[in-house]
Parts: C-alpha cells; sequence; structure tokens
C-alpha cells in the first residue's frame, strides 16, 4: 500500500487548551422598550467653535435656533488650544453625556471629521442625532467599517477570537460544536431570527464537517457556519455591549471572514514551509477528500473546504477521484491541481492567531467592467 494511501485518516491538530462553554442564544430581536429607554437617557450637546464673527454671528445664531428646536444644547464660542472637533461621550449615574464639538466655517457649516452638515439640513440633523442617542459617540454601526466598532473594540474583539478550538466537533450538530469551541463567553453568540429555518435545516441533517482542532475560533466559527449558509459579524447593540449575530450570508455583505489575507511582507514560502517542501508523492484514484485529509495529515497545515458552496457548483469531494504520477513535488502544487482540476481555487490565508491553512472554495470568474 502506498503511504498516501495508509495516511488517509484525517489528521487533527490539537492546542492544548480547557473547554469554554460558548453561550448560544436562540432567535430574538432586541426589544423596542430597552431602546427607548436607552435613548431617553441620552443627553446630547453640541459646541460649535468659530473664529472671530463666526462665534457671534448671523450663522452662528441659526445654529442655536436649528439645535434648540432639535431638543439638543448648544453653545458657540472661540477655540481653544485643546479643542479636538469629534464626538464624545461620558456617563453620568445612569444618564449619558454624548459631546459633539464641531467647527463652523465660513459657509455657516458645522465641520466634524467624517462628516459636515448645514443648518438648513434639518432632516439629516433629526437622524444623525437620533442615531447619536440611540448609540452613543460611535453612531449607528450599519455601513461602516469594521462592523462599526472603534479600533480598539475591534482589536480586542479579535485578539478574543484568536484563542484555538480545543477540540474537533466532527460529526456533532452546529449548537454542539459551538459550545465546544472556546468562543469568548463577552461575546455571546446570538441567532438573528432570519438565521432560524437555516439553523433548523442544519441541527436536523447537517453535522459539521470540518475539522478544526488548534485553529482560532474566529476562523473556525465562520468556517463552521458557512457550511450552514450562515454567517456571523460583531454587532455593537444601543446598551453598548457586542454579540456575535449570526445571519444567512446572503444578507450579510461583510461577514467575519474564513481567515484574513497573509501579511504582505511574509513570504509564502516562510508561512508555511511545509507546504513547499518537495516530497515524493504517487498514488492512483484516490477521492479527492481522502487527498486533501492526507496532505492536512502530512504537511501539518489545515485545509478548510467550503463544503456548501463546493456541492452548490455540483463538485462531489468523496466520488471525485485524484491520481498523481511518481515524482518528488511540493504538496501546495497537489493541493492546486487537485483544485484546478474540479473548478476550484486554493488560498493560502491566516487564522486570528497568524496560523497558515489552505482555503478550498469554487473558482468564481473575475468579471471585467467594460
Amino acid at each position: 500500500m502506498h503511504p498516501l494511501v495508509s495516511i488517509v485518516s484525517m489528521a487533527s491538530l490539537v492546542l492544548a487548551g480547557g473547554v469554554a462553554s460558548a453561550q448560544v442564544r436562540k432567535p430574538r430581536d432586541p426589544q423596542a422598550a430597552s431602546v427607548a429607554a436607552r435613548a431617553d437617557k441620552t443627553i446630547i450637546e453640541v459646541e460649535l467653535i468659530g473664529r472671530g464673527a463666526l462665534s457671534g454671528g448671523v450663522k452662528a445664531h441659526r445654529w442655536a435656533e436649528t439645535l434648540q428646536k432639535l431638543g439638543v444644547s448648544v453653545r458657540v464660542r472661540q477655540p481653544t488650544v485643546d479643542d479636538e472637533p469629534g464626538v464624545t461621550e461620558k456617563t453620568r449615574g445612569t444618564l449619558r453625556w454624548v459631546t459633539v464639538i464641531g467647527v463652523l466655517d465660513s459657509k455657516g457649516r458645522m465641520l466634524l471629521p467624517d462628516q459636515e452638515f448645514s443648518a438648513s439640513d434639518t432632516v439629516l440633523l433629526r437622524e444623525w442625532i437620533d442615531e447619536l442617542k440611540l448609540y452613543g459617540a460611535q453612531g449607528a454601526p450599519e455601513g461602516k467599517p469594521l462592523w462599526g466598532l472603534s479600533k480598539t473594540q475591534f482589536n480586542t474583539i479579535f485578539a478574543a477570537l484568536g484563542k484555538p478550538i480545543p477540540q474537533d466537533s466532527e460529526g456533532e450538530t452546529l449548537t454542539r460544536a459551538l459550545q465546544q469551541m472556546n468562543l469568548p463567553p463577552e461575546y455571546p453568540v446570538r441567532f438573528h431570527s432570519t438565521a432560524a429555518q437555516q439553523l433548523s435545516a442544519a441541527e436536523a441533517s447537517l453535522p459539521v464537517r470540518q475539522r478544526l482542532a488548534g485553529i482560532s475560533c474566529g476562523t473556525g466559527l465562520a468556517a463552521v457556519l458557512a457550511d450552514s449558509g450562515l454567517g456571523f459579524r460583531p454587532l455593537r447593540t444601543p446598551a453598548g455591549a457586542i454579540e456575535l449575530v449570526v445571519q444567512p450570508l446572503a444578507d450579510i455583505d461583510n461577514a467575519w471572514p474564513v481567515g484574513w489575507e497573509p501579511p504582505r511582507e511574509t513570504r509564502r514560502t516562510q508561512l508555511a514551509p511545509q507546504l513547499f517542501k518537495m516530497v515524493p508523492v504517487q498514488f492512483d484514484e484516490i477521492p479527492l477528500q481522502d487527498v486533501l485529509g492526507a496532505i492536512t495529515q502530512a504537511s501539518g497545515v489545515p485545509i478548510i473546504i467550503d463544503h456548501r458552496a463546493v456541492e452548490q457548483k455540483g463538485i462531489d469531494l468523496t466520488a471525485t477521484t485524484l491520481s498523481y504520477p511518481a515524482k518528488r513535488v511540493a504538496w501546495i502544487q497537489v493541493i492546486h491541481s487537485a483544485a484546478t482540476r474540479n473548478h476550484m481555487t486554493e488560498k493560502l490565508r491566516v487564522d486570528e492567531l497568524g496560523k497558515p491553512f489552505i482555503h478550498v472554495a469554487p473558482f468564481v470568474p473575475q468579471h471585467r467592467a467594460n
């Protein structure tokens, strides 16, 4: 028997670590009453700074009238050395105080670091103020980079999702797999109501097919959910907490990815040298899924397959076989050959720990604009 055939059993790359129960919550939506209560306890203050006549002229007076009609306290003043335009907030007891410092320019506009308003923009101003009351200084998360999180918040979540998955959950239900993943309890998983149908189908007939021991839980969670057509994203709630909200991938434009692009300055051969080492290879008519599993064991580099996307393209990894002539070759070349012959692509990516893995998915042609 050829050595490749003898190592067909998929290897697990186990890293030490205890199991922390994931806080998985079934579908629900935030209650409107709690949102309204949070907005009612937020006080908005605007300080407009303008030099010379701007701080006491007609334009400043008009701004004062506009904002006061919108229920906002406003003060127009001369700038000081320490002034920094922007939005900040403080909590005093049960109240949240949001302070806006804007620059009043010669055209009468209020300038902020990432937006500007005219006093006549009453509709936009009302929407913006309502957003500040609801979400505080950071504003609503929709449509913002890093899922509406500050850089510090994103870095904290990224680090928390960098814990290695302590054990494989192949064959388990999705819910059970999440409980075994060592997900950070400070960021509970919440299944959005739109994900209920796909969650039910996954629980009934789609056991987990990924073997992810050692992979960080952020990448692992994204991979396991993707096999059920789901994805997740961090979402900051009006109360200030952060949840990992699971929704259908079709409904999310910016789901947490299955791994990340490696640093540009790092060569692929340095990132995963075992994939590029020349080794003797020869096998005949081996199921493609077994070939990839054997390479994982032989190289020590995990291979994550987007099973759902692959199957939607009509590719059966268990029925499709692969042969390779006797030669010395790098494992990455075998993976590339297996992928391209079956209309797939392979990408070297890294998880939140910086650990390399191969992500296999269907080939998607890039359409060029005319």
